[in-house]
This record gives structure tokens, C-alpha cells and sequence, in this order.
């Protein structure tokens, strides 16, 4: 038994909020229709789990995760879920909740949180994490549960790492302030049987141009698409070593511009 914990970040409707959203998350950006017809396929190939548990009797079940708070998490995909009568988590950057256009309200977020959706930490400004000092890394850390939880009447328990970017500083000041499980980006997928809570939770990133059929392959046991994508994710992680944080992620934008 294994789970595949999936990675979403903004889901749009139409051209007009593509171009609300950044442009270095529009590879990330899901639109509406491929987005429903993923759900469709996970509804008839596997349970979709709220957390690393697995349940039913297939080889793999899923977990379902968004990065960021955009604010097509409550317009697109709270409903979608609801529907299905399924949980997913929501990893929000605090200081963009209520002040950014295009991110969700804190009010949302606590009519989530209360409807069965999890919300989890995903830093205060979005700077990635490894590199910073102690007292930044505490910012980012510690406030951020805490204005989160103080929002939405809930402790906050679980966290992803913004750009998937961590180190073992970074993991060992989570702990410290009470985060029980912690998600990065590395491609695998997860026996619950086996987990480390010192070791971030493996996930698959669903891109822009993401396709029913392929993520049908990933979703195989044992699938050679996994395999290769995990290949391709050292292949980056090689790259990003080389170059340095900052380089790689200018490199990034520079692509997705």
C-alpha cells in the first residue's frame, strides 16, 4: 500500500484569472476543466485519503495538497471537493491571507477549516527557508502557525516548505515548533507504514500541462512515469546545488516568463 500525495498550487476558470495570477505560478496554474477531469479519475482509481493514512484495497490511495492559498482555493477547488465529499490541505502563506489580491480571506479559511479542510503553514512572505537566520527562519516558522491558527480557531499541525527548498536546519526548527508532519517536493511516493516525521512527505506536482492520461500513468504502482519523474526531480536537485538557490530560481522565472 502506498499514498501519492498530490501537489496543486492556483486552479482557473478562465484566461482572465491566468493572468491575475504570477507568472512564475502559471506552470503550476490548473485550468478548471482539466482539474475537475482529474478528480473524475481519481474518484474511479483510487480513494482519495484526508492525510497519510490508506484505506479500501487498492495498491494506492491519494492525498490531495495546495500550495500557497490562491484564492481559487475557495473559489474552484472547495466546492469541487465538497462535492465529492473529500478533504484536501491547504498550505497558505500567512502574510499574503487577507492582503494580497488574488489570495483567499482569513474568513474563507476558517469556513474551510471548519468544513473538514485542513490548513497547514506555507511560511509568512514565501521565502524559501534554507539560508535564512534563526530569527527569519522563526518568523517564518513559528509566526505563521501561530497567525494561522489564531484566524482560523485551529492549531496548526502540519507545513510545506515554499519552493520545495529546506535543509536540515530548516526540518529540525519545524519540529521545534510543533509541526507533525512536514511536505516538501521531492517526486516519490509514501508507505504510511514507514514514515519519518524527521523526513518531508514526498509529492507529486501537477503542472499546467498535466493530462488525465498522465496522471492515470503516475498513479500506476510501481510506474515507470514516476520513476522517470523522479529521475528528472535529482536531475533538478543536482542543478539547483550547482547554481545556488538564488541562480536556479531566477533561471525559473526567466523559463516560465
Amino acid at each position: 500500500m502506498s499514498v501519492v500525495v498530490l501537489m496543486y498550487h492556483g486552479i482557473h476558470s478562465s484566461e482572465a484569472e491566468l493572468e491575475e495570477m504570477d507568472v512564475e505560478d502559471r506552470p503550476y496554474a490548473v485550468s478548471l476543466d482539466n482539474f475537475r477531469s482529474q478528480l473524475d479519475l481519481l474518484s474511479q482509481r483510487c480513494p482519495v485519503v484526508p492525510g497519510l493514512t490508506t484505506q479500501g484495497s487498492t495498491d494506492t490511495a491519494v492525498m490531495l495538497t495546495f500550495d500557497d492559498g490562491h484564492a481559487s482555493s475557495f473559489r474552484h477547488v472547495y466546492p469541487e471537493l465538497r462535492r465529492r465529499g473529500w478533504s484536501g490541505t491547504f498550505f497558505v502563506t500567512s502574510g499574503f491571507i487577507g492582503k494580497r489580491p488574488g489570495f483567499c480571506s482569513w474568513k474563507q479559511l476558517h469556513a474551510m477549516a471548519h468544513d473538514g479542510m485542513v490548513i497547514g503553514g506555507h511560511g509568512r512572505t514565501h521565502r524559501f527557508l534554507d539560508g535564512l537566520s534563526p530569527q527569519a527562519l522563526a518568523g517564518e516558522i513559528a509566526l505563521s502557525r501561530d497567525e494561522i491558527a489564531a484566524h482560523i480557531g485551529k492549531p496548526v499541525h502540519t507545513m510545506s516548505f515554499p519552493g520545495g527548498r529546506y535543509d536540515a536546519s530548516v526540518v529540525e526548527a519545524c519540529l521545534a515548533a510543533g509541526y507533525r508532519q512536514l511536505f516538501g517536493s521531492r517526486v516519490g511516493s509514501l508507505d504510511p507504514a514507514a514514515i519519518d516525521p524527521t523526513q518531508p512527505v514526498p509529492r507529486l506536482a501537477i503542472r499546467a500541462t498535466t493530462t488525465v492520461d498522465q496522471l492515470a500513468a503516475l498513479l500506476e504502482p510501481n510506474s515507470a512515469s514516476l520513476q522517470r519523474a523522479a529521475r528528472m526531480d535529482r536531475i533538478k536537485q543536482v542543478t539547483r546545488t550547482v547554481l545556488g538557490s538564488r541562480s536556479y530560481h531566477l533561471l525559473y522565472r526567466w523559463l516560465a516568463s
